[in-house]
C-alpha cells in the first residue's frame, strides 16, 4: 500500500485528526519526524488544522544539536510554519530531578508540547513520531527486563490528546518515504552507538532476528502487542470493576476486603493492588513483581503481619482487610499530662490542655453508695482513693495492663486492643489514664474493674475528654 495512504487510514482507523483545530508536532529533524511532519502538512487540506512545530535542544550533542535546532527552523521558515525552539540542559535538569537523562529528557519535550498546545488556545493533538520498529523494539525490551502484560502490549496510537500517526510504517517504509518525496533529514549518529540498550536492540537483535528467523518478525510483534492489548484492555475492565466492589479509601489510607480479594483470580488480583498502590502514590515505577508478591502473601499469614514497599508504603493484614498506606517518617513524642489528685477540691474544675483535646476533672465527696452511674464514652467516673495521689494521661508503653475483673484479673493492653479488633496503628494514638503501667480508662473504650464505683466508694472522679476537631 501506498505510504501515505496507509498512514491516511491509519488515522481515519484511531481517529487521531477529528475535531481538532490545532496540531503541534515534535519535529527533531531526523527521518521519523519529518516523515510525520510532511505528512501532517499535505492533511491539513483534509482537516484544516494549525501546525505547529516543536524543536527541543536537549544541551547535548554539542555542535550537531545546534545544526539540528537549526535546520528544522530553517524548514519551518521555508513552509511557513510556526515554529517553537526550546532549549534545555537536560543532564543539570536530571541530577536536579533524580532521574535519567532519559526521564528528564521526554519530561522537557512533553512540557514543551504542552506549552505550545495551550498557546494555542484551540482543540487540539500533540503528533510524536514513533514508529513501527520503535514499537517492536518497546516490545522486546520490555519482554527482556521481565515486564507483565501491561508492558506487552505496545506503543499506544492514541494516548489522550497524543496521537502518532506514522505509527503504522516501519522505519525501511519511513525511509522510502523520504526519498520518494525528496525530503531531506538529519542524521543522529548516537542512534547507531551501542551503549544504550534499546540501540542494541535496534541495531543487532531486531536485524539479527529479520535476517536469521522471519524477516516480517517485527510485523508480527506488532500484532502481538495489539492481541495482548485486547486481552489486557479486558483484564483492565475487570480489575476496575472488582477493585469498586473491595477498595475502600479513608483519609490516606486503602482498606482492602480479604474475602473479596481471595475470590479472584490471581492475575487479576495482583491488578487490583497495583492499582491501590498507584492511587495512592501515584506511579508504579518502583513496584516490581516481588513486591505484588509480598503483599499477596499477607493473604496467608496472620492478623498483624506487614510488608513494607517502596515509596514509604506500608501493607498490613488487619480483621478482614489488608490495609495499604504511607508510613510516617517520625513518629510523634509522647505526651504526657500529670494529674495530682490530691489538689482536687469538691466541684472545682482541673483542665488539663493536650494537642488533640481537653481533659476536664471533677471531684465529688460524700458519695451515694445507691448512685447510678451513667454509660457515656467520653466521660467517666472512677473512685478517688484508687486513683491514688496522682495519675497521668498517654498513650500505651511496653508492659500496660488493665484489671479486668472483679477478682483482680489482669490482661494486657496489648491483647485487650487485638480482641477488639484495633488496628496496630491507631493503638499507638489512643489515649490512656494510668499509673505507672496500670490503666484506669482507656480513653473511647472501658475503664479498669479496679476503679469502678463501689459501696466502699467515698469520692468520685468524673473525667471528660472533649477532642479536638482536626482540620
Amino acid at each position: 500500500m501506498d505510504k501515505r495512504k496507509k498512514v491516511a487510514s491509519y488515522i481515519t482507523r484511531y481517529q487521531m485528526l477529528e475535531n481538532t483545530e490545532c496540531v503541534v508536532v515534535g519535529v527533531s529533524g531526523g527521518p521519523d519526524s519529518m516523515c510525520l511532519l510532511h505528512l501532517l502538512m499535505d492533511f491539513r487540506q483534509t482537516y484544516g488544522y494549525e501546525l505547529h512545530v516543536v524543536h527541543i535542544h536537549h544541551g547535548l550533542r554539542g555542535k550537531d544539536a545546534d545544526e539540528d535546532m537549526a535546520f528544522v527552523e530553517n524548514y519551518c521558515r521555508q513552509h511557513r510554519l510556526a515554529f517553537h525552539g526550546f532549549a534545555y540542559a537536560v543532564e543539570q535538569l536530571a541530577q536536579a530531578w533524580h532521574m535519567s537523562g532519559e526521564e528528564a529528557g521526554r519530561k522537557v519535550r512533553y512540557d514543551a508540547f504542552y506549552q505550545v498546545l495551550q498557546e494555542c488556545g484551540k482543540p487540539g493533538k500533540i503528533a510524536v513520531a514513533h514508529n513501527s520498529d520503535d514499537n517492536s523494539e518497546t516490545f522486546l525490551l520490555n519482554l527482556f527486563r521481565g515486564s507483565g502484560i501491561a508492558g506487552l502490549t505496545g506503543i499506544k496510537p492514541v494516548r489522550g490528546q497524543i496521537i502518532r500517526p506514522v505509527l503504522c510504517l516501519e522505519r525501511a517504509e519511513i525511509l522510502e518515504y523520504l526519498q520518494e518525496n525528496g525530503i531531506d533529514y538529519r542524521t543522529d549518529a548516537t542512534n547507531e552507538e551501542t551503549f544504550y540498550t534499546r540501540n542494541k536492540i535496534r541495531n543487532r537483535v531486531l536485524p539479527y532476528i529479520r535476517e536469521e528467523i522471519n524477516e516480517q518478525a517485527g510485523k508480527h510483534i506488532t500484532q502481538t502487542a495489539d492481541h495482548l492489548n485486547e486481552v489486557f484492555t479486558y483484564m483492565n475492565r475487570e480489575m476496575e470493576q472488582a477493585y469498586g466492589q473491595m477498595v475502600e479509601r479513608k483519609g490516606g489510607k486503602l482498606y482492602i476486603s480479604i474475602d473479596c480479594l481471595s475470590t479472584l483470580q490471581p492475575v487479576i488480583c495482583k491488578m487490583v493492588l497495583r492499582h491501590g498502590i498507584e492511587q495512592l502514590v501515584g506511579k508504579l515505577k518502583d513496584i516490581t513483581a516481588a513486591h505484588i508478591t509480598m503483599i499477596m502473601a499477607l493473604l496467608e499469614s496472620e492478623t498483624g503481619k506487614q510488608c513494607n514497599l517502596p515509596y514509604h508504603l506500608v501493607c498490613d493484614r488487619q480483621y478482614g482487610y489488608l490495609r495499604l498506606y504511607r508510613e510516617e517518617k517520625t513518629k510523634e513524642k509522647q505526651e504526657i499530662l500529670i494529674c495530682e489528685t490530691e489538689k482536687l477540691k469538691e466541684n472545682e474544675e482541673i483542665i488539663l490542655e493536650s494537642d488533640r483535646g481537653t481533659f476536664s476533672i471533677k471531684m465529688k465527696k460524700n458519695v451515694d453508695s445507691f448512685i447510678k452511674i451513667p454509660e457515656k464514652i467520653y466521660t467517666k467516673w472512677l473512685d478517688y482513693d484508687i486513683l491514688s495521689d496522682t495519675f497521668e494521661i498517654r498513650t500505651r508503653r511496653e508492659g500496660d495492663y488493665i484489671v479486668v475483673n472483679r477478682h483482680g484479673g489482669r490482661k494486657k493492653l496489648k491483647d485487650y486492643f487485638i480482641d477488639l479488633k484495633i488496628p496496630r496503628e491507631e493503638r499507638d494514638h489512643i489515649l490512656l489514664v494510668a499509673k505507672g503501667n496500670e490503666i484506669f480508662w482507656v480513653v473511647g473504650y472501658r475503664i479498669s474493674e479496679r476503679c469502678k464505683i463501689s459501696e466502699k466508694t467515698r469520692a468520685i472522679v468524673q473525667i471528660t475528654y472533649d477532642e479536638k476537631e482536626q482540620k
